[in-house]
């Protein structure tokens, strides 16, 4: 992807700048990231808004996504927090050691780590300050941060091995030990293939989950998706499926569990026709529930939302 916007080069000539990276959030908000600023996509829009960084800040960083739409850019210097058109510079923690990149994560409940490659590891829970935290059988010289809902993976080098180390609640828990040459740290990474988002379903799924749409911060805690329902309404084929109310991180998400493949695909179909502007998914995914949506599919109506603990 290119700028086409000839004030982001205010001295040069009008050709197009490029972009670093493009970052999609399962809301359906994008990022086009470039050296200097960025491009940020709403849900359906086909022409983005640009955001041009404030001076002295360079958009060349690892990222964190968290929520709808948030996007946390880290680097050795700075600290950006991106929601749609706002950018804020965030504090750094303290530099125990001059290094020249970074590694940034975020858990579900918005605690951000962030460590300089081979530097110490800093924590800041919401609304907190930055603290350093040790990892058990290692030195303060981190190489990766993984984070999965409320559970981060530190890859880190001790003495003269690497360990991995999980949080999983408040202690810390060696999980690997890697007998590695000391040329090897600096690409020491976690490899994240059992912790990638959710695949397409496909036969041999065992939960199909069908994703209808993202909540968005607008809707009330007790909509109940009418246009949805008025959709299913006469479809009682669908009355084994479960319809519910998931959460990744601080996004909520609405959709429903198929008794099998070729019910989840009827249900997106279904969706997809009769809902304007719905893209529905068809994932195979077992994700949190925090409540489950009564519909009768005979009338399309609604009994509301019961919690799910």
């Amino acid at each position: 992807c290119r700028f086409q916007r000839a004030w982001l080069r205010p001295n040069k000539s009008h050709a197009p700048t490029p972009c670093r990276a493009t970052v999609a959030f399962e809301s359906g908000h994008v990022y086009a990231i470039g050296r200097e600023s960025l491009e940020w996509f709403a849900p359906g829009q086909r022409n983005g808004v640009i955001v041009k960084a404030p001076e002295g800040l360079s958009m060349e960083h690892s990222y964190a996504k968290f929520g709808e739409r948030v996007l946390y850019l880290a680097s050795e210097n700075q600290i950006t927090k991106i929601d749609g058109d706002k950018i804020e510079r965030l504090p750094l923690p303290p530099q125990t050691a001059k290094k020249y990149n970074a590694n940034i994560d975020v858990t579900d409940d918005g605690t951000l780590w962030y460590a300089r490659d081979g530097d110490a590891l800093f924590r800041r829970k919401t609304g907190g300050d930055w603290e350093q935290v040790a990892v058990p059988g290692a030195k303060p010289d981190v190489h990766d941060i993984v984070a999965r809902g409320n559970r981060v993976w530190i890859a880190a080098k001790s003495s003269s091995d690497g360990v991995v180390v999980a949080w999983n609640g408040p202690k810390p828990a060696q999980v690997a030990k890697i007998n590695l040459p000391d040329v090897g740290f600096s690409d020491f990474q976690i490899a994240t293939t059992n912790l990638e988002r959710p695949k397409p379903a496909a036969k041999g799924c065992n939960s199909v989950f069908a994703l209808f749409y993202g909540i968005t911060k607008y809707a009330g805690p007790g909509y109940d998706f009418p246009k949805t329902r008025e959709a299913l309404k006469g479809r009682t084929q669908f009355s084994s499926a479960r319809f519910v109310k998931t959460k990744v991180r601080d996004q909520e998400y609405f959709g429903a569990f198929a008794k099998d493949l070729a019910q989840g695909r009827q249900l997106i179909a279904l969706i997809a026709k009769n809902v304007e502007g719905s893209t529905p998914q068809l994932l195979c995914h077992k994700p949190h529930v925090v409540a489950e949506l009564g519909i009768d599919l005979a009338t399309g109506s609604s009994s509301g939302w019961t919690p799910v603990k």
